[in-house]
């Protein structure tokens, strides 16, 4: 029954947007990306022996639906212990938050060098 192999195809598609998810807050030096990508191949593969349309469907989802889940995953990531410990303050502030010093003004013309 093709049918048997539509709910392991939809699982495999959930596990590649969690892994695309993962890979922001685990530093898995891209081996998480590689699995969701493999996870992706077997979800559409999968589709595939139920019906060449699904198959088209599960692509055009993960087309749309991956880069959704990775910015939402970039919101989330400030929120996060790892995300604080990674991230600086924001705008105007330095290293551990502290407010970043003016640029110095510099004397450009005591520092001729030509008359």
């Amino acid at each position: 029954m093709p049918f048997a192999t539509f709910l392991p195809a939809l699982l495999l598609l959930l596990l590649a947007f969690a892994l695309v998810a993962a890979e922001l807050f685990v530093p898995s030096h891209g081996i998480l990306t590689a699995f969701a990508a493999v996870a992706a191949i077997g979800s559409i593969w999968l589709a595939y022996k139920v019906t060449p349309g699904l198959a088209l469907v599960f692509s055009m989802v993960l087309l749309v639906a991956t880069p959704v889940v990775f910015y939402y995953a970039i919101k989330i990531y400030p929120t996060t212990a790892v995300g604080k410990k990674v991230l600086l303050g924001g705008p105007g502030t330095g290293a551990k938050g502290f407010p970043r010093k003016p640029p110095s003004s510099s004397n450009w013309s005591a520092a001729r060098v030509w008359p």
